[in-house]
Parts: C-alpha cells; sequence; structure tokens
C-alpha cells in the first residue's frame, strides 16, 4: 500500500466528500477515499492542519515502524504525496513529521530483544542497532554509534538483518559471525567462513521474518530504548541522542 501510495504524486479521490466542519476531514474520510485508490489496511494516526500551507492537511498513516505522510485538502478528496520542503528554512517537512511519529510501542521493544544475537556494553539505556555486514552505511554508522554509546554509556542491541537481495553474501556472513561467536568485530570487520552452523542459519532467518513483518525494509535500523526509530545512516551524535531522551 506505501509503495503505490509514494509514486502515485497528486491523485484525485473519484468521490466527492462534503466539507468537515473542522479545518481538516475526519480519519474516517481520508480512510475511505485512500481505499479507493490503494489496497490493504490503512489506519490514520494522525491529522492535523498544515501550519506552513493554508488549506493543506498533514495525514499520518501507520505502516511498520516507518510511518506515512501525506497531504490533503479540508474535504479529504485530494491527495498529495512526496516531499514538502521550506525552501526559505531549508527544513524538509514531510521528513521532520515522519521522525516525530517513528516510534514502537513497549510490547514491540520486549519482542526484539528476542532476536538480539549480541551485545556491547552492559547498561539500562540500550538501543538495537538492526544491521546487514555488507551494508555501506552501516560501515559508516558503526563506529559513529561505537563512540557515541561509550561516551553516553548506552548498551548497543545487535539484531543481524541481511538484506539478500542487494547484498548475495550477507546472509553467509551473518550466520558465520553467529555460528563463530564474533560478535561485534565480527560485524565492523564483515567476517565470513564456511561455518553454516543449523542453529545460525534458522536465526537469521527468524530475524529476517520477524523484521520483514514488523516493516523494517533497510539497514541500518536503530531504535531505541525510549521506542524512537531512526531508519538510515545517523548524521550526527545529536540524532541519535534522540534514541535515549
Amino acid at each position: 500500500m506505501v509503495k503505490k501510495l509514494l509514486g502515485l504524486g497528486l491523485i484525485v479521490a473519484l468521490s466527492c466528500s462534503p466539507l468537515s466542519s473542522s479545518s481538516c476531514p475526519k480519519k474516517e474520510v481520508v480512510v475511505e477515499n485512500l481505499k479507493r485508490i490503494s489496497r490493504g489496511k490503512i489506519e490514520v494516526v494522525a491529522i492535523k492542519p498544515l501550519k506552513e500551507i493554508s488549506g493543506l492537511c498533514e495525514v499520518v498513516l501507520k505502516s511498520g515502524i516507518n510511518p506515512v505522510v501525506l497531504y490533503t485538502d479540508k474535504g479529504g478528496r485530494y491527495i498529495l504525496t512526496g516531499r514538502l520542503i521550506d525552501t526559505k528554512e531549508r527544513v524538509n517537512l514531510t521528513y521532520m513529521t515522519a521522525r516525530e511519529y517513528a516510534k514502537v510501542d513497549e510490547k514491540t521493544l520486549k519482542e526484539l530483544s528476542r532476536f538480539v544475537d549480541f551485545k556491547v556494553g552492559n547498561s539500562k539505556k540500550y538501543v538495537y542497532y538492526i544491521a546487514d555486514p555488507e551494508c555501506p552505511f552501516c560501515k559508516r554508522t558503526t563506529p559513529l554509534l561505537e563512540r557515541w554509546a561509550k561516551e553516553k554509556g548506552v548498551e548497543i542491541r545487535v539484531i543481524l538483518f541481511p538484506l539478500i537481495a542487494i547484498h548475495p553474501g550477507a546472509f553467509h556472513k551473518s550466520v558465520a559471525i553467529i555460528c563463530d561467536n564474533k560478535g561485534f568485530e565480527g560485524l565492523k570487520n564483515e567476517y565470513d567462513s564456511k561455518n553454516q552452523c543449523r542453529a545460525g542459519v534458522e536465526k537469521v532467518k527468524r530475524n529476517i521474518s520477524f523484521l520483514a513483518n514488523l516493516g523494517v525494509s533497510g539497514t541500518p535500523t536503530l531504535i531505541g530504548y525510549n521506542g524512537k526509530v531512526l531508519s538510515g545512516m545517523p548524521t550526527s551524535e545529536e540524532v541519535l541522542d534522540e534514541l535515549i531522551r
């Protein structure tokens, strides 16, 4: 559903909706109109007037761990997708809203603990680090994350998530890291071996299944103990701080 919406651009739902008495349409109106142009479950998390543009409303949809932000008119008939950028302030408004709503609940945090492959440090404050041994962005994230975690006293809980479609050797390396107990150093050094023990193979398969169902689609993905989600490479330690506030 999400991928289809992101590729639609400006869409006109083929129905008329009466203007709401409030400044934005009700959630039910938006859901009903989206169903006409998209399949799958649609859950609207929030609708509010966009203060930067009169007459436009911001809509946040739930899609796994990554929210989808789109825009609509006061009647909910027109749907606009894509990035909204304030050129004067040089701010991606869509990205800022997505970051605000990128969060998982306590139940999901507990479930994630069952899939941890190894840890670095020992602290009540922690982050889940979902990584692929062959991911170039993970290679750039790891030293920043390691340095930040030491400074802040944060435990790193690693879950290996090989992106097989784009990194053919990542599954083999993930299994080898687990089977040979190479841990964080193995991830950093892209360790590989012929040891493909059954337990390691099954563990990586479970990781992939769970994370895919959760809505994780890329690496690195970081999830803080406060539930905040950061998808993609963090640009600074200040960004990482959001995961432990």
